[in-house]
Parts: structure tokens; sequence; C-alpha cells
């Protein structure tokens, strides 16, 4: 399924496109691929260490990096 991501940059809004095997794409799942997409490369950071993160964690780094505003926008 594919999917789209609406989000607030340090307030420029953004759009990324997704697809997934899965029906649904929850706010969690969001919240990891633009994690992905937006760390800085100096940071070695695996998707299995993604993981292993809270959700209070992965939204606080979202937040630390100025991305607001997450919509999931699909199917």
């Amino acid at each position: 399924m594919r999917f789209q991501i609406e989000y607030s940059l340090k307030g420029v809004q953004r759009t990324w496109c997704c697809e997934t095997p899965r029906n649904a794409l929850s706010l969690d799942d969001a919240v990891v691929a633009l994690l992905r997409l937006h760390l800085p490369f100096n940071q070695v950071i695996t998707p299995r260490s993604l993981g292993q993160l809270s959700k209070e964690k992965h939204l606080r780094a979202v937040q630390e990096l100025g991305i607001s505003d997450i919509r999931i926008i699909g199917p």
C-alpha cells in the first residue's frame, strides 16, 4: 500500500511518500521513517536500534530535529 506522510520540518511543510506491504501505517512507523530520513549522517543508528527505543524517545528525537504536525494520508 502507498502512503503519504505530511509533516512540518522547522516550519516548512514537506511530504514524503512510502510503500509498505501492510494495510495501515501507524504513527510509530511514520516517526521511525522520518527519523531514518532526517537523522544526520554522522549519527550511527540502525533500524534495529530504532526499534529498541521507546515511543517517547522516538517522539522526543523527532521534536529535537524540528519535525512536527505529522499526518498520514493513505487508503
